[in-house]
């Protein structure tokens, strides 16, 4: 499985943080843009809370599943926004002496498993829960989809997903985070879950809740079990990404983050430590991303569900919203809240056009590079995406800009000198492709 935060760290890296929005922490504009996200079946619910010097507010528009109405109460997967979790649990194993940070990963399981890169670095503890492991989520999941160290034993296994260099570059991957949470839990013989609720939820006083992969009857906001979700996909499955909150938990999370109790204040401080920065624009903590404001967040994404957490210590705030689908992503409007001037917000909202005026988007358009194409055509005052499988229609929503029926992703043209159209970039949460118009 390709980590969905790989796209997400191109919409994060510019730099991020938080400013005031106003009296209104739910502004009236989000409320309108959730629901209306939500009324074109983009996502099927939203829901988002915010807490500052205010308050608590929140906001959850859309149905869990059909018929039944999103509310606080509705309980969203968190995906791999559950890294935060392991982050924490490492850093209170470390400050209490049972681990240190800087240890070999091989070194939590026995017999001791030598886990080194190209140049002959072991990957540490510190590389895992930072980012910097160099271990690919692709190679990892098609060595084991549960990030089994069994599995590692067996013979070129560690050849095969060898990093090329640990403890450098950011390179995300959920897979080295499930195997380091396999290894904690091996190493203190406790179950990941029990030992994330002993070292952290515990001690912090959190609901967030784990939902066990097989044989759970648990009701979700895609109203799929964790079993019925996964079933028959080649994707990770992992512990880390089996935790579960409402929005009001989530927001609390990051509550507990502002203003950990004595007894995890250390833990807290390490977990929340700058490690590593690139380039002065992206700084990670464990498990955590930093912007060069020392504003953490994380998004996080799994199969059905995406989340959003941001929060900024400075001033005491924090931001979280979750969504039932991991096709339209809602960073964007995060990230808009975050800092409304630095981060606009697309918003699909459909204005009127003439047939006349659609003419001239019509065409073939090419990328040559991905060997694909959009073929666009007018048909009764609509613009569509003509495929083989099935016609897409397209919505104006300003300034040579359509979006999509149903889809978080829009279509923005390119004019030359003339005015005349000669290309169109797809986006897509949160990622571009350029398409140049056939002659």
């Amino acid at each position: 499985m390709i980590p969905y935060n790989q796209r997400i760290l191109q919409l994060l890296i510019p730099g991020i943080f938080f400013c005031t929005y106003g009296l209104a922490q739910v502004p009236p504009m989000i409320k309108d843009e959730i629901q209306n996200r939500v009324n074109l079946k983009i996502n099927p619910s939203i829901a988002i809370a915010i807490h500052d010097s205010l308050g608590d507010h929140t906001f959850v528009a859309g149905t869990a599943h059909t018929g039944i109405k999103a509310t606080p109460k509705t309980r969203y997967r968190l995906g791999n926004l559950g890294n935060t979790l392991t982050g924490l649990l490492t850093a209170s194993l470390d400050v209490s002496g049972r681990i240190k940070k800087d240890t070999t990963l091989g070194s939590l399981v026995t017999p001791e498993l030598p886990f080194k890169d190209l140049s002959g670095q072991s990957v540490s503890i510190l590389d895992v829960v930072t980012h910097r492991s160099g271990l690919k989520d692709q190679r990892g999941i098609a060595l084991t989809p549960e990030a089994s160290w069994d599995a590692l034993f067996e013979e070129g296994a560690t050849e095969a997903i060898r990093p090329y260099r640990a403890g450098t570059a950011l390179l995300y991957s959920d897979w080295a985070m499930a195997l380091l949470a396999n290894g904690l839990s091996e190493y203190t013989k406790t179950p990941y879950p029990e030992i994330v609720v002993r070292e952290v939820i515990n001690p912090l006083s959190l609901n967030l809740t784990f939902i066990a992969p097989k044989g759970s009857k648990a009701s979700l906001a895609s109203g799929l079990s964790l079993e019925t979700a996964n079933e028959n996909t080649l994707v990770l499955s992992a512990p880390t990404l089996w935790w579960t909150a409402n929005i009001e938990e989530l927001l609390d999370y990051g509550k507990k983050i502002l203003s950990p109790p004595p007894t995890m204040q250390k833990a807290m401080e390490l977990a929340t430590t700058t490690f590593h920065s690139e380039d002065s624009r992206l700084a990670v903590a464990m498990g955590w991303f930093k912007d060069p404001e020392g504003i953490l967040y994380h998004s996080g994404h799994y199969k059905g569900f995406n989340t959003f957490i941001a929060i900024d210590q400075k001033h005491q705030r924090v931001i979280t919203l979750a969504t039932n689908t991991d096709a339209a992503d809602i960073t964007d409007i995060g990230m808009h809240l975050v800092n409304p001037h630095v981060y606009s917000l697309e918003r699909y909202i459909p204005q009127a056009i003439n047939g006349a005026q659609l003419s001239k988007f019509s065409g073939t358009y090419i990328n040559d590079a991905m060997n694909a194409s959009l073929e666009l055509q007018t048909l009764q005052d609509t613009l569509q995406v003509v495929q083989e499988e099935d016609t897409l229609s397209l919505h104006f929503m300003g300034e040579k800009r359509f979006f999509y029926t149903g889809l978080k992703a829009h279509l923005e043209f390119e004019t030359n000198e003339e005015g005349q159209i000669v290309g169109v970039v797809l986006h897509k949460n949160g990622k571009q492709m350029m398409f140049i118009k056939a002659e």
